[in-house]
């Protein structure tokens, strides 16, 4: 079993819950901005809703994704020296179609992928989170969250994926109290294995999805 190393001291700050009103009503109250009305399931025109939640690190920030992180998210995507063993091609559409999952997954259900920020120049360098994948994979993976992490290639070699993975993987023990994560990697993807491997994952089987070869990691807290 890989070590697991407790993550350096992180922050966060979460909206405090409101008085309970049931049902997407309750959702639109803890997460627009003032102009919505939450006493009704009818988001006003040009409202743009947002789960309010920021995790600060020594050197980044983590929040759920916006609007305008779109732009910075298909440059990274379409940059060609990107290129890692894994790596399937991303068009225009699947960008778009990514983002608006991901912060429909953070509605959904109040966690997901973070945009990472670089504290220094406050832009966006990456992602890293934790989601419910339900890729069809069998119930040895499906029935846990999965984990993943992408950096940019202008920020990649300073250490950005260890400490935002980390801090996600913390978040979301403490938040949740769920003892294992998965996780999927190209076995010829040797820095993020190694990665994975410091985050406290270890292979358990083998496989393919959708074609490409994987090896399926877990991560299991609490001696299980």
């Amino acid at each position: 079993m890989a070590a697991y190393h407790p993550a350096a001291a992180i922050s966060w700050a979460e909206p405090r819950p409101r008085k309970r009103r049931g049902g997407l009503s309750r959702l639109l109250e803890n997460s627009c901005p003032s102009g919505s009305d939450p006493k009704t399931d009818i988001v006003p025109q040009n409202v743009w809703c947002q789960i309010s939640l920021m995790i600060e690190t020594e050197r980044l920030l983590l929040r759920p994704y916006e609007l305008g992180d779109f732009g910075p998210y298909l440059e990274m995507l379409d940059d060609p020296n990107m290129d890692f063993p894994g790596r399937i091609p991303v068009t225009y559409e699947d960008a778009w179609h990514r983002l608006q999952r991901y912060v429909g997954h953070w509605h959904l259900l109040g966690y997901g992928n973070f945009a990472v920020v670089d504290k220094t120049t406050m832009k966006y360098v990456g992602e890293t989170g934790i989601w419910k994948s339900n890729r069809g994979l069998g119930s040895d993976f499906d029935n846990d969250d999965e984990a993943g992490w992408f950096i940019s290639g202008s920020n990649q070699r300073r250490g950005f994926a260890f400490e935002a993975a980390l801090a996600a993987h913390e978040w979301y023990r403490l938040k949740f109290q769920r003892l294992r994560t998965v996780c999927m990697i190209s076995p010829d993807n040797v820095t993020s294995i190694s990665l994975a491997q410091k985050l406290g994952y270890r292979s358990f089987r083998q496989g393919e999805y959708k074609g490409t070869a994987v090896i399926f990691f877990e991560r299991c807290l609490g001696g299980s």
